[in-house]
């Protein structure tokens, strides 16, 4: 390969903002609760992993198997 060749680079991505956003979808919080302002990169990271979590968001399963006193 030449210097002339195009190279790839790897983005680095903003793992904090990913995992945030993660967790904001699995516990059913929307896009207005974005934390990261205005078009940057962690913003529109958060909101895809918003998305990703969405998907596989966390439910509160009641028992009624309740132990009377």
């Amino acid at each position: 390969m030449s210097d002339t060749d195009t190279k790839f680079i790897r983005i680095p991505r903003d793992r904090r903002a990913r995992r945030e956003g993660y967790l904001a979808g699995r516990h059913g919080h929307t896009g207005a609760d974005n934390p990261y302002g205005g078009d940057t990169r962690a913003a529109r990271e958060w909101l895809m992993d918003l998305l990703d979590g969405r998907t596989r968001q966390l439910f509160v399963i009641a028992s009624t198997d309740e132990p009377s006193d």
